[in-house]
C-alpha cells in the first residue's frame, strides 16, 4: 500500500524523509504509544520507500494494477472468512 501511494504521489527521497519526520512528530505529541508506533513503522516504511525506489520500473508498470486488485480482493476475502469464522 505504501508503494502504490508513493507512486500516485510521486514523492521523492527528501519529502518522504519530511513526511516521516512530522509523522514521528505526531506521534510524541500523542504521547509514549504513539512515538513507540512511530518508531516502529519509521524503519519499515523507509526500506520500502528505498527498495521501491529500485524496484519499480516502467516494464513492469502493466502489471501492478492488476496485482495491487489480486491482493486487495484476497486481503478482503481473508477478512470476510475471519469475521465468519470468530
Amino acid at each position: 500500500m505504501i508503494d502504490t501511494l508513493l507512486s500516485v504521489t510521486n514523492l521523492t527521497s527528501q519529502a518522504f524523509i519530511i513526511l516521516g519526520v512530522i509523522v514521528l512528530l505526531a506521534g510524541v505529541v500523542r504521547g509514549f504509544s504513539g512515538f513507540a508506533c512511530g518508531l516502529l513503522f519509521a524503519a519499515p516504511t523507509t526500506m520500502g520507500f528505498l527498495i521501491r525506489q529500485r524496484l519499480v520500473t516502467e516494464r513492469l508498470v502493466p502489471y501492478y494494477r492488476p496485482f495491487c486488485l489480486i491482493l486487495l480482493v484476497g486481503l478482503a476475502l481473508i477478512g470476510l472468512i475471519r469475521t465468519q469464522i470468530a
